[in-house]
């Protein structure tokens, strides 16, 4: 039997052997797909082979190259430096060995290894030489770069490389025209060669700016070789430049039929979708552009702009900061990251990045007309000014610039003559574009009558736009006129049915009439009529979290808005965020899980997904969730804090602290790096380091409260009350204590002394009226040993300071139904309707609603209470007890039989205990 078996597996070899390509019949098919320009088909050609046992220097050297074709140039050096062991002419080899390191710019590596070889053969000799020139000129040693050119040309004279590099640093030495006439000299000897042709074009534009006299050298270089696509790309970016999208479509054609499995194709279309403004097919058509070659700068710069246009706001930053850091002198990189900072709120980050282009010769209006709008919004309005009136001036006919300057002057204090200035510039202006500012300054200086004028005079404009009448139905709402609102409402929505801005405030009006289906409907409509309106979908959750909607129904809509486009964060975003609040751990995690897979590059998504495994508890999951996150934004302090917090729930504390000295190098000025730290020092039971920390952020900031809080959360760490107190009392001395008082309150009732706690209280509030969240914090205290009168004493204290603060409502109603007092269910009303997804606000509504013996709506509030949130064991410890005062002991029973078979995992067992014994057996 054993025999039969060795006979049958040496058959089966043998077949095997068969049915396999020779070595030679590899490297003849690998060959084929170079010259094809497909060397990831190469790549899998020669790796089969080498799994097959072949063991040849020629398969490892043209892998070699195949590898340094798709990019990976450290595959290449291994498989070049195996092709050399296994005896392949080495001075073959050696062109592509440096090509693999100047792939990598490991200039040093080239210097040392090949700056003196010598090669007999003059061609290859020449060839290095013209790499090693390559080097010197990516070292920044032009001069030293020259004379090795100078060398090459020697060995082999009119030797194409070193001719174009050449040309190229005649560029750099400001001889644009000798450039030119070289190259041009070269190609009467050379009409084939295609990088010349593609070169002469970058360098016509730099010497004359002649985009034809451009277009016709790279036109040469595509007859020369049509799958060459870098020179068609230029070509196409100067024809849409030219405003050409019939022309850029005829070359996208031929490049996609000269080429068809080429992935530059993609990027190719991707233009031409972004020319359309279609920018998710630019999203669709670059996502696996983006994976072959991830730091392609102009890949990332064109991925990164569709997604500024898109809104995802995250992914467009990641793509822009990479291609910014590949090519920083680019103005046009540096607005469009200009302009995702200021989108996400960062004027400072817009202006740091338009910084180096502010004071340059070659500054524009657009990179002005920015910063004027990043300095407005971080206050700075006299540097505001100054930049938009530069701006106005380069672009003297932009009215749109000459408004700016007006809104400027209007935030000085400028205001009837930059108003005059603004409608002057409107009536001048065909396009609405200064009247929408104009409309939007008398609105904000309640200008009512004014703001209407404008209105009229923008419908004069666009009399058949939705615009108009939207406006007009907002400033009758300031009027108090809701019907003339509703009316001028729905003509807008006649005019354009998918006008989001009026059919929100439609639905909001509805909601104030008491008609909260009709507000619904409104929405169910236009989803119906356009499913992938996201803006709606996620005004539509809002509405129907407004109105009490459940948890189910809420991620219902969720999830529809997600596969209505599975490619866009923000829905996602939402979902996790709404499981997070609705305490589903698992499903915010399932959720986080299935966003990152579908957009691997989103920051925001990874990030919620390392927040989210913290909360299931798989803190080794999160470190490596947080590590990736890092070396994917790595420039951002937070996230490098984020990372210390996963690692420091694994207890790796040496992995935490050098996490946080990431963080602080990033940013020196911010708290949030100390803070870890004392958290670090006393996890590992160091207060004694944990104080230094403190101390350490008090010398720096001496008159800043934090270096005092910290030390006071140290000594109460260890219960040092006096000398916590010390601290703490000196930190609310600052101009801005923060939690000092409520914490110095706090600390000396720990430590007894609750006649000193009381006069602090009144001193505080007699000196700090205005601090409410000291009153709410006094009340919560009263509450917590079951003072009630004072407790609802201090509650109306700070809801008679801010007529809406929820919590004081919903504090006030739960006093008030405890003690079976009228007005409980008015103020937990209230709170719900100001919160309506809140369970605390809902928990609430139910005991008002019980306490005035209402016990079936009591306990429906409940029901729906503990379906949204089933794992709230107080929240279902609270329906038994309504059940059990509406005298139903059994579903009473239920309940808490429920709660009994969590265990020790719910803290209110001996409250269940004692109620199961109330209902006997």
């Amino acid at each position: 039997m054993i025999r039969k078996l060795g006979a049958a597996l040496a058959l089966a070899c043998l077949m095997c052997a068969c049915g396999s390509k020779s070595v030679g019949e590899s490297i003849a098919a690998a060959k084929k797909h170079l010259e094809a320009n497909e060397p990831r088909a190469a790549v899998v050609e020669l790796k089969s082979a080498l799994q097959g046992g072949a063991a040849s220097a020629e398969l490892r050297f043209l892998l070699g190259k195949a590898l340094l074709a798709t990019g990976d140039a450290a595959g290449a050096e291994i498989e070049l430096e195996r092709a050399v062991e296994l005896q392949y002419p080495e001075a073959e080899v050696v062109p592509w060995m440096i090509r693999s390191l100047l792939a990598r710019r490991e200039f040093a590596k080239i210097f040392a290894r090949y700056g003196n070889i010598h090669i007999a053969d003059a061609k290859l000799a020449a060839e290095v030489q013209t790499l090693v020139g390559e080097a010197l000129l990516g070292d920044g040693r032009p001069g030293d770069a020259g004379v090795v050119v100078a060398r090459a040309l020697q060995l082999q004279s009119g030797y194409a490389p070193a001719v174009r590099l050449q040309a190229r640093l005649m560029l750099l030495a400001k001889d644009a025209s000798g450039a030119v006439r070289l190259i041009r000299e070269h190609l009467v000897s050379a009409p084939k060669d295609v990088d010349a042709w593609k070169l002469l074009g970058d360098l016509v534009l730099v010497d004359t700016g002649s985009r034809e006299q451009a277009m016709l050298a790279y036109r040469k270089a595509v007859e020369a070789d049509p799958t060459r696509l870098d020179a068609r790309e230029t070509l196409v970016a100067l024809l849409l430049l030219q405003g050409d999208i019939e022309a850029v479509k005829r070359e996208v054609d031929a490049a996609r039929a000269a080429a068809p499995k080429s992935l530059r194709v993609r990027y190719l279309e991707g233009l031409l979708a972004f020319a359309s403004a279609d920018y998710k097919a630019v999203r669709e058509r670059l996502a696996p552009l983006l994976q072959a070659v991830p730091n392609d700068a102009n890949l990332l710069r064109l991925a990164g702009a569709a997604e500024l246009r898109l809104g995802a706001l995250s992914q467009a930053e990641t793509m822009l900061a990479a291609a910014h850091a590949r090519l920083p002198e680019i103005l046009e990189l540096r607005r469009l990251l200009a302009e995702t900072y200021l989108r996400a709120g960062q004027p400072a980050k817009a202006l740091e990045i338009l910084a180096p282009s502010l004071d340059a010769r070659t500054v524009d209006a657009d990179a002005l007309a920015l910063a004027g709008q990043a300095a407005m919004l971080a206050g700075d309005r006299s540097r505001a000014l100054g930049y938009l009136e530069r701006a106005a001036k380069l672009r003297p006919g932009d009215g749109g610039l000459k408004a700016s300057v007006a809104v400027a002057r209007l935030a000085k204090g400028e205001g009837a003559a930059a108003l005059n200035d603004l409608r002057r510039i409107a009536a001048a202006e065909k396009g609405v574009a200064v009247d929408l500012v104009l409309i939007g300054a008398l609105m904000q200086r309640r200008d009512l009558p004014g703001a209407m004028q404008a209105v009229d005079a923008l419908e004069r404009k666009l009399p058949e736009g939705a615009q108009a009448p939207n406006f007009r139905g907002q400033l009758q709402l300031q009027q108090n006129d809701r019907a003339g609102a509703r009316k001028s409402f729905e003509t807008a929505l006649a005019r354009d049915g998918a006008f989001l801005p009026a059919l929100v405030a439609l639905a909001r009006i509805d909601l104030a009439e008491g008609k909260a289906d009709a507000a619904r409907a409104r929405f169910a409509a236009l989803i119906e009529r356009d499913g992938r309106n996201l803006s709606a979908r996620l005004a539509q959750v809002d509405l129907v979290t407004a109105t009490g909607g459940s948890t189910s129904e809420i991620k219902g809509l969720l999830d529809a808005a997600v596969a209505a486009d599975p490619t866009d964060e923000v829905p996602r975003l939402a979902l996790v965020d709404f499981l997070t609040v609705r305490a589903d751990p698992k499903g915010a995690l399932a959720a986080a899980q299935a966003g990152v897979a579908a957009l691997a590059g989103s920051a925001e998504l990874l990030s919620r997904l390392g927040q989210a495994q913290l909360a299931a508890g798989d803190s080794n999951q999160a470190v490596g969730t947080f590590a990736k996150l890092a070396r994917m934004r790595p420039e951002l302090a937070g996230v490098h804090l984020a990372h210390a917090q996963a690692v420091l729930a694994n207890k790796d504390f040496e992995l935490a602290r050098r996490s946080v000295a990431k963080a602080h190098e990033l940013a020196p000025q911010s708290l949030a790096a100390p803070r870890m730290l004392v958290l670090i020092a006393l996890a590992q039971e160091q207060p004694a380091a944990a104080l230094d920390i403190a101390r350490g952020v008090q010398k720096r900031l001496p008159n800043a409260a934090e270096g005092y809080l910290l030390e006071g959360d140290v000594e109460v760490s260890r219960k040092g009350w006096d000398a916590a107190i010390a601290a703490y009392r000196l930190a609310s001395t600052k101009a801005e204590p923060g939690p000092a008082a409520l914490r110095l309150h706090r600390t000396l009732l720990l430590a007894k002394k609750g006649a000193e706690a009381e006069k602090f209280a009144a001193d505080w509030r007699r000196t700090n009226a205005a601090d409410t969240a000291f009153v709410m914090y006094l009340g919560d205290t009263a509450l917590a040993r079951g003072a009630f009168v004072l407790a609802e004493q201090h509650y109306r204290e700070v809801l008679a300071k801010v007529p809406n603060h929820v919590k004081a409502m919903n504090n006030i109603a739960w006093v008030l139904a405890t003690q079976n007092k009228a007005g409980a269910l008015e103020f937990a009303q209230r709170a719900s309707r100001l919160a309506p997804g809140d369970p605390a606000m809902r928990d609430t509504l139910a005991l008002a609603l019980a306490s005035e013996k209402k016990y079936r709506e009591a306990i429906e509030v409940q029901q729906r209470v503990v379906a949204d949130f089933p794992d709230g064991h107080t929240y279902r410890l609270t329906l038994a007890r309504l059940y059990l005062r509406a005298g139903d002991k059994g579903e009473a029973r239920m309940e808490l039989e429920r709660l009994e078979r969590v265990g020790p995992a719910f803290a209110g067992q001996a409250e269940v205990k004692r109620m199961m014994q109330t209902l006997g057996s």
